[in-house]
């Protein structure tokens, strides 16, 4: 679980929020 809260503090950065964007499925792909 510590990637998990590693990735949340990534978000921020821009890395991250690409990611949850794309499991969202905000982002087609």
């Amino acid at each position: 679980m510590k990637i998990e809260i590693n990735a949340t503090k990534r978000d921020v950065k821009g890395t991250g929020a690409s990611r949850r964007l794309r499991h969202a499925g905000s982002v087609p792909g």
